[in-house]
């Protein structure tokens, strides 16, 4: 009886080794992971407001009209390395809707979060995370600063996104309003797309 006891004993004794081992492999991953959250929102910009432009258009590599479907232009993309600066060349709200919550809130803030995915599980670097700013000036949209966007897909869905957004804010504001645009989804995933064709 008693050998059983010893057995059962040094079974559990075992048991607890091979789990306090876990645990402590668990807490080093848990630290590490926290280190990476800390390095990760300390690069997130902060959407400020009433700045002042900062990036000149003479920078820019390649400048797009963003049109709408009536041909006026709605903004100026101006595209470096891995950057966009968007300029309004019409008066926007900067908190209508389309633009706050299905342009900033929904669509930004939803490539960010799965930027920090990826940032988690070492498939990109802290510093590739895509980050952005928005300038306004008394409630009027002066700039959209976007950096890190890495990839030519993406690109195409951020040019088709704010369109989207600046036409939706475009027809709420003409007296005659043009016809609604494609669903911008649709239009991003489309084949044989010129991506600078707006």
């Amino acid at each position: 009886m008693e050998e059983v006891f010893f057995v059962m004993r040094k079974g559990l004794e075992e048991r607890i080794i091979i789990l306090e081992a876990k645990l402590e492999s668990i807490q080093f991953f848990l630290r590490e992971l926290l280190v990476k959250l800390e390095k990760i929102d300390s690069l997130e910009f902060p959407k400020e407001e009433g700045e002042e432009k900062v990036k000149s258009q003479t920078e820019a590599k390649q400048v797009v009209d963003i049109k709408a479907e009536d041909g006026a232009v709605l903004a100026k993309a101006y595209i470096s390395n891995g950057e966009i600066v968007i300029e309004p060349q019409k008066d926007f709200d900067v908190n209508y809707p389309a633009f706050k919550k299905f342009f900033v809130e929904k669509f930004l803030a939803a490539k960010v979060n799965k930027d920090r995915e990826r940032a988690i599980l070492n498939e990109i670097t802290p510093d590739q995370i895509l980050t952005y700013r928005i300038y306004d000036k008394n409630g009027t949209l002066k700039q959209i600063l976007i950096r890190n966007y890495r990839e030519e897909r993406r690109l195409k869905e951020i040019h088709h996104a704010v369109k989207w957004s600046l036409q939706k804010a475009y027809e709420k504001q003409s007296s005659n309003p043009v016809p609604k645009s494609e669903d911008w989804k649709k239009s991003a995933v489309e084949e044989n797309v010129n991506p600078y064709s707006f």
